[in-house]
Parts: C-alpha cells; structure tokens; sequence
C-alpha cells in the first residue's frame, strides 16, 4: 500500500498501513499519537491516497478509497470497501459494506 496523506487545518501527516484517527483535539497516525491541537475544532479534514481506516469526529474528504471509515458528521469519498457511518450524510461512489448516515446517503450502488 502506497502512503496515504491527511491535511488537517493544512498540516500535512503520512501514514504508512492507512490507518488514521481523529478524535478531539487528538491525532493517531498507524496508531500511535501524532498531534494533539491547543483547540478542539479541527476546521478541515482531507486524505489523498487510498486509506484502510479511518475515524474521526468532524466531516472528511477522502479523495481515493477506503476501507472502513466512520465520521461525526459527513464523508464525501470515492469507493468504501466496507463499511462506512456518517453523523449526517455520505457521498460516495460505492459502498460493499454497511452504510449508516443521521440524514442521506448517495451512492452508485450499495451491496449490503
């Protein structure tokens, strides 16, 4: 698996397995802590590069696929290989898994 790359607030992190978490003012990058903000709001959340797992409170933006992905509140992304929980609305291309959002989801198709 290539590096995927996360912009938040647009610090730029690295990961090498893909697997990304976002809660609060924390940020784990393959597990481990990374960052961790004076302010609790992170403003903008964006991955490039395909991405195993991610979870965070805030919206994000995957521009490539994902595995498994769960947000507080939106996720806007190309294809999810599994499953896949927004607080309020996901777009996407397809979803293989389990899709759970408070209020839409657009998708091209859902096999689950």
């Amino acid at each position: 698996m290539s590096k995927s790359v996360m912009i938040i607030n647009g610090k730029k992190y690295e990961s090498n397995s893909g697997s990304m978490t976002v809660i609060g003012n924390k940020v784990y990058i393959d597990g481990k802590l990374a960052e961790e903000y004076d302010e609790k709001n992170i403003i903008q959340l964006t991955v490039t590069g395909n991405i195993q797992h991610l979870d965070c409170d805030c919206s994000v933006v995957v521009n490539g696929d994902v595995h498994d992905v769960e947000a507080g509140t939106s996720v806007k992304c190309n294809n999810v290989y599994g499953d896949v929980d927004a607080g309020t609305s996901i777009h996407c291309g397809n979803i293989e898994g389990y899709a759970d959002a408070g209020t839409s989801i657009h998708c091209r198709s859902m096999k689950k």
